[in-house]
């Protein structure tokens, strides 16, 4: 592995946006719904889950390596979608749930 890979490696862990995804990872690992992650072209995806569910997207990254992470939001917060695409347009549900619910950042210093 090149310093330049090794370097990248280490700001991944580093990253809170990447270790909440391995930490959604992690959990669908060890659910037992594990092996129904729903995969497709992003369009698609996106049209199942609006139709589905009304969800829309309400928050939308970039990783550093070319992926996007979107959440899905249904207009009151009664369902939600986590979806990972892929730089080829692939996209996967990797996480999904109920009561989604929207916070204010606290201030510096104040507990959670």
């Amino acid at each position: 592995m090149s310093r330049s890979n090794h370097n990248s490696i280490r700001s991944y862990h580093e990253n809170p946006f990447y270790l909440t995804v391995a930490a959604a990872a992690l959990f669908l690992l060890a659910s037992p719904a594990a092996g129904q992650t729903l995969c497709g072209k992003h369009s698609d995806i996106i049209a199942r889950l609006a139709a589905r569910y009304a969800e829309t997207p309400h928050f939308i990254a970039l990783t550093d390596g070319n992926w996007m992470a979107e959440i899905l939001v249904s207009e009151k917060g009664e369902t939600w979608s986590l979806v990972i695409t892929n730089s080829m347009g692939t996209a996967c549900i990797t996480a999904s749930g109920k009561n989604w619910r929207a916070v204010k950042p606290k201030p510096e210093g104040t507990p959670l």
